[in-house]
């Protein structure tokens, strides 16, 4: 339901490809969800250091391999797009206080920001 508002679809997507966008939407999606069960998913309950990891991200190119950043990287990390999103997200949420909705609302940058990463002028 989120990716439908938001307008992260695979039909009629109103943004561009990138891990660093998708990075992101999926954050919104899974902060979402895990405010209306009441608990953070299991994916998201190991800490790691996202900072470093948000950085990685961001350095990415643009056609950098999704599946590796979706699911199974080849150094061992798993779902660290969703995971990342999820953490951004937090701390945009926290940074501005701005609810998830608000922040739904949000350019991919402006959330980037108000996280506290600085995101490529080139990266709309």
């Amino acid at each position: 339901m989120h990716h439908t508002l938001r307008g992260w679809t695979i039909y009629d997507n109103k943004f561009p490809a990138g891990i660093d966008v998708a990075t992101i939407n999926e954050g919104l999606a899974d902060v979402f969800a895990e405010l209306q069960i009441g608990r953070e998913m299991n994916k998201m309950s190991k800490t790691e250091d996202f900072n470093s990891w948000a950085k990685e991200i961001l350095a990415l190119p643009k056609n950098a391999n999704y599946g590796q950043w979706m699911f199974d990287h080849p150094d061992g990390r798993e779902a660290i797009r969703y995971r990342t999103g999820a953490y951004i997200v937090k701390l945009a949420m926290k940074n501005s206080g701005q609810d998830i909705v608000a922040l739904s609302k949000l350019p991919i940058k402006e959330i980037y920001d108000l996280a506290g990463f600085k995101y490529g002028s080139n990266k709309l």
